[in-house]
């Protein structure tokens, strides 16, 4: 199971490594769309991964990733570390609770409908957070 683990996790960080900047949303799309036909190609190991019963530490190990990914874009924003840390927490729990309630629920919803929402997770979670 640690292999199937791996090779996803590898899978997905060679598609999303690098988050495109939101303002470009052609290859923010792109991104999404990778993604999701990745998720759809591997279907039966995400539902069994992020099931009640799948492994916790594969969907930690994932979070760490999208976290890494986007805190390479917040640090092109000069957002401050603390910041960065929480709307990379915010980003990757939210995607993945989408992916998975997508796989268990509702496997098929249109992936440009997916990919609106996939956008729009991103654009929230580099909008500047304001001062109180």
């Amino acid at each position: 199971m640690q292999g199937v683990e791996d090779r996803l996790l590898s899978a997905l960080w060679e598609i999303c490594r690098n988050l495109p900047d939101i303002m470009d949303h052609s290859s923010a799309t792109d991104t999404a769309l990778r993604t999701i036909t990745h998720i759809r190609e591997n279907l039966d190991w995400y539902r069994v991964l992020l099931s009640n019963r799948g492994d916790p530490m594969f969907v930690y190990r994932w979070k760490k990733d999208i976290v890494k990914s986007l805190r390479r874009k917040l640090e092109q924003r000069n957002v401050n570390e603390l910041d960065a840390v929480i709307q990379g927490v915010m980003f990757s729990s939210a995607l993945i609770g989408l992916y998975t309630h997508i796989t268990m629920e509702c496997p098929d919803i249109p992936d440009q409908t997916l990919c609106r929402y996939m956008d729009d997770l991103l654009a929230r979670s580099l909008k500047p957070i304001s001062p109180r």
